[in-house]
């Protein structure tokens, strides 16, 4: 059944969340059997559809995630009740059809190609590049605060660092 869209006409046009919070019970087996975990499209209820798996559940960027995937969505087959109760609290609506990304092992989950649960680099090595790691995993700079990747870290005997130049300011070379 495609519900027809009570939401008001303001409202965006597609879930961006975990397809499992807001598909009806009584068609989730049939979605499951026709998704595809890699952010391709494929077609429901003829409907348009796009989910991408996350390498497990947890929190992504504000998206509650507990099936495993997030997805896109058109609206009209969410089931009203059910979207009410997730947005906005785990979930979003939002008013395109965005494409979806993983990057690295799956843990960092790319929306139109900006990560969701992942920070890039600080250092300047890699400043401006494209690299994305789990906020989980940086190290913030003790001299000037900067977010760091593990391989990037300068060690010192007073801490760690983004670069040389911070490693030099705060632990002067000794006499």
């Amino acid at each position: 059944m495609i519900y027809p869209t009570t939401l008001p006409k303001i409202m965006a046009e597609y879930y961006l969340g975990d397809p499992c919070y807001v598909i009806p019970d009584n068609e989730w087996d049939d979605f499951c059997q026709i998704m595809n975990y890699e952010g391709n499209d494929f077609d429901f209820k003829g409907e348009t559809c796009r989910v991408i798996g996350t390498g497990g559940d947890g929190d992504f960027g504000g998206l509650s995630v507990d099936a495993g995937i997030i997805g896109v969505i058109p609206v009209s087959l969410c089931d009203p009740q059910k979207l009410k109760n997730i947005v906005p609290s785990d979930a979003r609506l939002i008013n395109n059809f965005a494409t979806l990304e993983n990057d690295g092992y799956g843990d960092i989950i790319l929306v139109d190609g900006e990560a969701i649960n992942g920070v890039q680099c600080e250092c300047s090595h890699c400043r401006g590049r494209e690299t994305w790691h789990s906020e989980d995993n940086m190290v913030d700079c003790d001299s000037c605060g900067a977010m760091v990747s593990p391989d990037c870290v300068e060690y010192g005997d007073e801490g760690e660092y983004c670069s040389d130049w911070c490693k030099e300011e705060r632990e002067p070379e000794e006499d």
